[in-house]
């Protein structure tokens, strides 16, 4: 997180809602000024299920996700911006398609929150419907090549062991950085679960 004091409540809330899954959850705070630390802290303090990782200066997005990935611990790893709102029941329907599964990853959908001040409802931008129309177990970028267009770390829920084994990670100091992952996190997997769900 990085100044995002007015997102990062319900952010976290909506992870640690999340209900038959365990959690081990990272905040990396990249050197924020704002009263987003206070909120994470205060979070820490309460649910032994959080820990708040600080950076000295910031460093950006790709960087905060390899600090995060550093202190992780869990088999499966996923990643939520301070913006994000992760849905119901969302982790433990990507939990289980992995344990269902095999595959190396799951990927599933996302909807945008409409403009403040804005009655329209989150909607799914419509060039991501047709990727998430149907479920699909097992499937690979060759099969199913319009899946390269997902390319948020956010949508995406990973084994470590693959993770690892690919070498994957998030360049530095640079935009877009999930998109520069996420190509060859398609690549190098030999089976990606597809979920209709926004997650």
């Amino acid at each position: 997180m990085f100044d995002v004091a007015e997102y990062v409540q319900e952010c976290l809330e909506s992870i640690l809602a999340q209900t038959g899954v365990r959690l081990d959850v990272v905040v990396v705070d990249d050197a924020s000024s704002d009263d987003g630390a206070r909120v994470a802290d205060d979070l820490a303090a309460t649910d032994g299920r959080v820990r708040v990782v600080r950076l000295k200066s910031n460093q950006g997005l790709g960087a905060a996700r390899n600090v995060g990935l550093a202190h992780a611990r869990g088999e499966l790893v996923t990643f939520a911006d301070a913006d994000d709102v992760v849905q119901p029941g969302a982790y433990r329907r990507m939990v289980g398609s992995l344990t269902g599964s095999g595959s190396d990853f799951v990927v599933g959908s996302m909807a945008r929150h409409p403009e403040i001040g804005s009655d329209q409802p989150d909607a799914v931008p419509a060039w991501l419907v047709p990727l998430h129309r149907r479920e699909q177990v097992g499937t690979t970028i060759e099969a199913s090549p319009a899946l390269i267009r997902n390319v948020f770390a956010w949508t995406k829920m990973f084994r470590r062991t693959f993770w690892d084994a690919a070498g994957l990670g998030f360049p530095e100091g640079v935009s877009y950085e999930d998109h520069e992952m996420s190509a060859p996190a398609y690549l190098a997997a030999e089976a990606v679960d597809v979920l209709p769900d926004v997650v």
